[in-house]
């Protein structure tokens, strides 16, 4: 059985962690990389229609919610030595982290990227973490499943009833910052920033916490036993398959795609294309309306959204985590930069955002910057990962959240 692990005793190096873990990670920003870059939609050249890319059938939407699946692991992974060094110390160990994730997720916001980033997002994530990490495998369970089917469901009503009160347009053009959050947004309008991050933007931590959920219960599992891994990539295409099926069947009716096309101000001849794939409709219009709930258009936040994307994730877990233990050292040699990729995230996805600011509208082919772009996370993965470093980003936060604090044991109850 290859080995699923990496260990360096460099004081800049990367403790024991699953490989396919790493993996996952990476196609994780690799996906969301080619998502920032490519078209999600083009021209068929033999019908002149408007259709899903390639990008726009395999990343969209599934890349970051992979991304986020895989906090949720890192998360309960990162807290396990809680018995060495006191929960207490854990907590202010992610409180940390999620600080500087802000500020960076703040600061990045403040450039003209195109991208829609991430990270306050995910800082906000790792604060919620806190309030599940001590509960049992079961218990994270049931709580992922439940989040994941009900809260999709309470978020249309819930915008249904603001749409009824405010007006539909006027509560989603003036209840969303159709930006990314950033310093100037929190300072002028702290209000809407705040409900951007929770509720009406791109990533609504609302529904989102039901993926770190599952990414939590996924950690809590015995993630060495490939009973697990079987059944993680089993149940994930089960749900994927199922869910897509019935959300592209669903997506393909006449009357339900001008009923989109016109509530969501989208061209008819764009929307069976942005119907799938998310670009060009703008879903947020859509919340709560009867047929929204059977969309399947990434980051609609649809009940089918939700639930096909989080499929998606665990089977790629369980994919990764199969290749990387369970092919005799085989799936560890050929995913190697993969790896390396996977292990240094923040430094990757920080790059990525600061040169798609840099390139802007004159970035030229979208496959040259594409390969480019993934070609220098894998040579730049791989490089750290042979000298047993992490990246400076990676390097900088686990500084930041460890050399802060005291990591002595807790001291014993003398009661």
């Amino acid at each position: 059985m290859a080995s699923s692990s990496s260990t360096t005793g460099s004081p800049f190096g990367l403790r024991q962690r699953l490989t396919g873990i790493d993996v996952a990670r990476a196609l994780a920003i690799l996906g969301m990389i080619a998502v920032h870059v490519y078209p999600l939609n083009v021209t068929d050249a033999a019908t002149g229609r408007i259709v899903p890319s390639w990008v726009g059938w395999i990343a969209a939407g599934s890349s970051s919610v992979l991304f986020c699946v895989v906090a949720g692991v890192s998360v309960v992974l990162l807290s396990r030595n809680a018995s060495t060094v006191g929960f207490g110390q854990i907590v202010i160990r992610l409180l940390l982290r999620a600080t500087v994730l802000v500020l960076l997720g703040l600061t990045l916001g403040q450039l003209d990227s195109g991208v829609a980033v991430i990270l306050v997002h995910y800082g906000v994530l790792f604060v919620i973490a806190i309030a599940f990490l001590k509960l049992s495998a079961k218990v994270l369970g049931v709580l992922a499943v439940s989040w994941l089917v009900l809260m999709p469901l309470l978020f249309g009503v819930l915008n249904r009833f603001l749409q009824a009160a405010m007006g539909r347009v006027e509560y989603v053009n003036n209840f969303r910052l159709w930006s990314n959050p950033n310093f100037i947004t929190l300072l002028e309008q702290p209000g809407v920033t705040l409900w951007d991050v929770l509720v009406s933007g791109y990533y609504p931590v609302l529904v989102w916490t039901g993926f770190l959920l599952l990414g939590m219960f996924i950690a809590k599992m015995d993630l060495r036993s490939f009973p697990v891994h079987l059944l993680l990539f089993g149940a994930g295409l089960l749900v994927a398959g199922l869910t897509r099926a019935a959300g592209y069947g669903l997506a393909s009716n006449p009357g339900r795609l001008r009923r989109w096309s016109e509530l969501s101000f989208t061209d008819p001849a764009e929307a069976p294309a942005a119907a799938l794939t998310g670009s060009g409709m703008v879903t947020q219009y859509l919340v709560g309306d009867p047929s929204w709930y059977v969309m399947v258009a990434p980051h609609s936040t649809a009940p089918l959204d939700v639930l096909s994307t989080a499929g998606i994730a665990v089977a790629v877990i369980g994919l990764c985590l199969i290749l990387t233990q369970h092919t005799a050292g085989l799936g560890d040699k050929v995913l190697y930069p993969l790896i390396g990729a996977g292990a240094i995230p923040l430094t990757l996805y920080v790059a990525h955002v600061l040169v798609m600011a840099v390139l802007g509208d004159e970035a030229g082919s979208e496959w040259t910057v594409l390969l480019i772009q993934w070609g220098a996370c894998l040579i730049l993965g791989t490089a750290l990962r042979i000298v047993g470093w992490r990246g400076p980003l990676e390097f900088l936060i686990h500084a930041v959240s460890t050399h802060l604090i005291v990591l002595n044991p807790p001291a014993k109850d003398s009661r």
